[in-house]
């Protein structure tokens, strides 16, 4: 009896044993019937053999299936018959080997064969891998229990078995996991380059630099690094030929030479609408379209004229400028005269001005209050506060006969003739540079000037910024010290797209100024600039105007030439002025269209 009971629990005897290769079932097993003599349903029959099989630790299987045991490993709670591959370990159910070997043991006769095959399917879950029992030996695929001898007989039979599917497949087996996801697209470990193309020139120069401190700023997101590629326009080269010259080299590139962007400015020098006529940019305004990232109500005011250019945007501001007064701190603690607040008009700057100027005496020099010359103040900021346009909505046109251009220029003269606090421009037109340096020298205690780009004047730390005094309308002139366009031989669209996303989605913290509304601290586009600088900074972006990208500037020259200085120095009366230098004008724009 004791031995009868221990047979029944190793498996009710071994007579029931052996399994039929041919059937794939157990031969004459008790369970298999019931004792009525009808067959039990399938799923009774695999119920009964699966509890067996939990209690005794095998994983047992049955026409090429996994096991109960097998399926809870492998978290599926779906029937035997439907089986996620996925999920299974190495290679699956679609070993050539086994199954070579399987189709070998049928067709043996021998009991060594026999017991090999029903070893693997008892190990395997049926018709499985060999990769899925060399697995078992990591302690993880089969659950530890007791092995008979019989059993550890027969698993020693299957090591011929072994030895040639691990010859055939020698890669250790690795469980797969159970897919979480969409795999996420691996981002490359070099940031992608971007050519930006620019004129081969020392006042280009300064870009260079920009762009390389940029990088510094792009989202990780983007994944691009921005570069240069000078473009030759010959060595010697004036602000008038400079525009022809950089569209035709650009056009004459090879294909392989193109860059990804193309830049344009600075400040008054206008190549944009030599590009455009030329052809060499794209529209941006249909490809921006169906951009999120672009919405034109994020620029300050009008800015986006600036890239504007036969009435297409062909680039994008990138970095705009305005214009301020610039003035010697110094100055005005000597003179004991407070420093300039926000908001004020002309009545408030005369008087200030007054109190700065000073005739000379002494070892002490003498000092005007106001410097006007060459864009100081600009004449389109004097115009437009007196309800002027002095140039056209297309920019086509330039007009001086206005009565708010004609009051503009009374106003100056005042400041020179009557008021004595400014003195007349000189005969030959100053740069601007020079102008800040005489402020820095208190000759001047203050004047105007388009800042934009960097903040170069605070080598003199006595230097600070204002904002400009206003008259009818609070608006000063605003323009692009650096617009960034496509060319329409570009390599890569999306590339030179993701890369102008990531310039302009970086510009709030490293631009000055920049383009987009939204800044927290202009102070962060340059460290060198002062609290008080950010400030008057801000308010004037809320005032500035734009001109679009084609306005005649190099008319502005023969302007200040031919009608304002002559006004300004007594030689003429401004409405006489106006009509004999709108001729001269209207003959530039000619040739130049």
């Amino acid at each position: 009896m004791a031995a009868r009971r221990r047979t029944g629990r190793e498996g009710r005897s071994g007579q029931h044993r052996g399994l039929s290769l041919r059937a794939g079932r157990r031969r004459g097993h008790p369970d298999d019937v019931r004792r009525s003599g009808d067959p039990l349903p399938f799923d009774q029959q695999w119920s009964r053999r699966a509890g067996r099989a939990r209690r005794q630790g095998v994983a047992l299987g049955r026409r090429g299936h996994l096991s109960p045991l097998d399926l809870q490993r492998h978290r599926c709670v779906s029937r035997p018959r439907q089986v996620r591959p996925d999920l299974l370990p190495g290679r699956g159910l679609g070993c050539p080997v086994l199954r070579q070997c399987v189709g070998t043991c049928r067709r043996r006769s021998d009991v060594r064969a026999k017991t090999a095959g029903a070893n693997v399917r008892r190990a395997v879950g049926g018709r499985g891998t060999c990769a899925e029992f060399v697995v078992a030996a990591d302690n993880s695929a089969v659950p530890k229990s007791p092995v008979s001898r019989r059993g550890f007989l027969a698993a020693l039979a299957i090591v011929p078995l072994l030895a040639a599917c691990r010859s055939q497949f020698p890669e250790a087996p690795k469980v797969a996991s159970a897919p979480v996801g969409s795999p996420a697209t691996p981002t490359p470990a070099e940031p992608r380059k971007v050519r930006i193309g620019r004129p081969e020139l020392d006042l280009f120069a300064f870009w260079s630099t920009r762009f390389s401190n940029l990088n510094n700023r792009l989202s990780p997101e983007r994944n691009v690094k921005l570069t240069t590629l000078g473009i030759d326009v010959g060595s010697s080269m004036t602000t008038v030929e400079l525009p022809g010259a950089y569209a035709r080299a650009i056009g004459n590139l090879p294909e392989a030479e193109v860059p990804d962007l193309i830049m344009s400015g600075p400040e008054e020098i206008s190549v944009l609408r030599a590009l455009a006529k030329a052809g060499v940019l794209h529209d941006l305004g249909p490809i921006l379209k169906n951009e999120r990232w672009f919405k034109e109500s994020d620029f300050h005011g009008n800015a986006l004229r600036t890239g504007s250019a036969q009435g297409k945007q062909v680039a994008l501001p990138l970095a705009l400028g305005a214009e301020v007064i610039l003035f010697n701190q110094a100055s005005f603690t000597e003179a004991n005269v407070e420093l300039p607040r926000a908001a004020w008009d002309w009545t408030a700057f005369t008087s200030a001005a007054k109190s700065l100027t000073r005739a000379a005496g002494g070892d002490r020099p003498a000092r005007w209050g106001f410097n006007i010359g060459r864009f100081s103040p600009t004449l389109a900021t004097m115009a437009w506060q007196h309800g002027a346009e002095l140039i056209s909505e297309d920019g086509r046109q330039v007009r001086l006969d206005e009565p708010g251009t004609l009051r503009a220029v009374e106003l100056l003269l005042d400041l020179i003739n009557t008021h004595k606090i400014a003195p007349p421009p000189p005969d030959q037109a100053t740069p601007p540079f020079s102008t800040v340096q005489r402020i820095g020298r208190q000759e001047f205690a203050m004047g105007s000037m388009v800042a934009g780009g960097a903040v170069w004047w605070r080598n003199n730390t006595n230097l600070l910024i204002a904002e400009m005094p206003t008259a009818e309308k609070k608006v000063v002139f605003g323009n692009a010290s650096l617009l960034i366009g496509i060319p329409t031989r570009a390599p890569d669209l999306a590339h030179s797209l993701n890369a102008l996303r990531a310039m302009f989605d970086a510009s709030a913290d490293s631009m000055f100024l920049p383009p987009r509304k939204g800044a927290t601290d202009i102070r962060k586009t340059d460290t060198l600039m002062a609290e008080s600088d950010a400030s008057a900074f801000a308010a004037t972006l809320s005032m500035a105007r734009f001109l679009p990208g084609d306005a005649p500037l190099h008319v502005y020259p023969l302007i200040e030439q031919e009608f304002l200085f002559p006004v300004l120095r007594g030689q003429r009366r401004p409405a006489e002025a106006a009509r004999a230098a709108q001729g001269a004008i209207d003959e530039l724009l000619k040739r130049s269209d």
